[in-house]
């Protein structure tokens, strides 16, 4: 009787360290899913921007050069 209470316990941690790691995954994917969702959004926003630099850039080598 003791050793099957054991087993079960056993298997019992077992199935909840296999549940933790599922939930720690889906955790991980979502953070990498919102990482990837604020990269896109900050080349979006250097791409809208970048024009602008380059005009500057342009300004200010001319600006040297005088």
């Amino acid at each position: 009787m003791k050793e099957k209470t054991k087993l079960e316990l056993t298997i019992k941690d077992l199935k909840d360290e296999v549940s933790g790691d599922n939930k720690s995954k889906e955790k991980a994917e979502s953070e990498l899913n919102k990482l990837k969702e604020q990269i896109d959004e900050k080349k979006k926003q250097l791409e809208r921007i970048k024009p602008q630099y380059e005009e500057m850039k342009k300004k200010e080598e001319n600006c040297n050069r005088e």
